[in-house]
């Protein structure tokens, strides 16, 4: 488990407005809230790296919104508003690292008690977001 370093709030915004900002949403209600291009995500991985970057998108400044949609195949695939969005879990925790620096491993959740970030689980099949309060 490791969560993006205190980075964030320097790029996305403050911490309550990036939570706010956090669709509840999944699946096909995810895809029709974003509209434009975004595909049905199917998948944990696939629907917290859409969530984490309609969050992103919605927080930043027009310096910090989401600057890809696929590092590996090159896809372009936007919302509504023109903003980039990504489907990979593992793919967004890439774009982080650059873009925030390397996260902190966490061994377990108790370390992060009092905290605040994102936080990112790593799977043999993919990865997973939440944001953590």
């Amino acid at each position: 488990m490791a969560a993006a370093n205190t980075a964030a709030s320097h790029k996305f915004g403050d911490w309550d407005t990036f939570a706010e900002n956090w669709p509840i949403e999944g699946g096909s209600d995810l895809r029709k809230m974003l509209g434009g291009a975004v595909p049905l995500p199917t998948t944990e991985d696939a629907i917290s790296a859409v969530r984490l970057s309609a969050t992103i998108n919605a927080s930043a400044d027009d310096d910090h919104k989401m600057t890809f949609s696929s590092m590996f195949t090159g896809a372009e695939v936007k919302d509504k508003a023109g903003n980039y969005v990504c489907s990979s879990a593992k793919e967004l925790k890439l774009w982080l690292d650059r873009t925030l620096g390397k996260g902190k491993h966490m061994a377990n959740a108790g370390k992060a008690a009092g905290k605040r970030g994102i936080i990112y689980w790593s799977g043999p099949f993919g990865g997973y977001f939440e944001l953590w309060d």
